[in-house]
């Protein structure tokens, strides 16, 4: 039975979780809810936290958050390291990232128009570089992979998040980068790029 992913009908939190299940071939449906329609209103009163994504595996088991959703689909394929280290060095890249994400939901969506610039800059200057610094690290010590032994769901959750930097102008400057290695790893997924070209890449479409 394939898994119902429900998120709104745009870019957003459940990107990484549909990057994990095309990479690993995981049979997903993805469930649209608008506000214009309403349906924001009378479903989330209906959600664990107020909140999207979700992701229901069966009548007994519905997920929430995207983080968990991700770790745990990334495990039901193996696609999640096993050795202890390894795992470690993944959780601290994914909060980075995350963190960095969060900080990008702020400025595009909750920042009023005449301070976004000011703060993209701040943020551009500051933690962005500071926190891109850090995982260029790891992809200089594992040929342009966060964690050693390939690629990992870490680098496709970094990948999502450059690719809304890019769309949305946020200038990553890094010294000696490795981020362009790390965007050729991941396309060397046939399904990721298979997904990254179709209808189901809200980004895109």
């Amino acid at each position: 039975m394939a898994y119902q992913l429900v998120y709104f009908p745009g870019p957003g939190r459940a990107d990484i979780i549909k990057l994990i299940a095309e990479h690993c071939a995981i049979p997903y449906e993805f469930k649209s809810i608008s506000f214009e329609d309403g349906s924001w209103t009378s479903t989330q009163p209906n959600t664990r936290y107020g909140q999207l994504p979700s992701l229901k595996v069966d009548e007994d088991f519905t997920l929430y958050q995207t983080i968990p959703i991700a770790r745990f689909l990334a495990k039901q394929a193996n696609f999640h390291p096993t050795d202890e280290r390894n795992q470690a060095i993944l959780e601290e890249c994914v909060s980075a990232i995350d963190e960095l994400t969060n900080h990008v939901i702020r400025i595009v969506y909750f920042t009023s128009e005449d301070k976004k610039e000011e703060e993209r800059v701040k943020f551009q200057n500051g933690w962005l570089k500071l926190i891109m610094k850090g995982l260029n690290s790891h992809l200089i010590k594992n040929n342009g992979n966060l964690v050693p032994g390939g690629l990992s769901w870490a680098d496709l959750y970094l990948y999502d998040l450059l690719s809304y930097l890019d769309l949305y102008r946020f200038e990553v400057v890094v010294d000696d980068s490795k981020l362009e290695t790390l965007k050729a790893n991941v396309l060397k997924s046939e399904r990721v790029k298979a997904y990254l070209e179709s209808p189901r890449n809200l980004k895109k479409h």
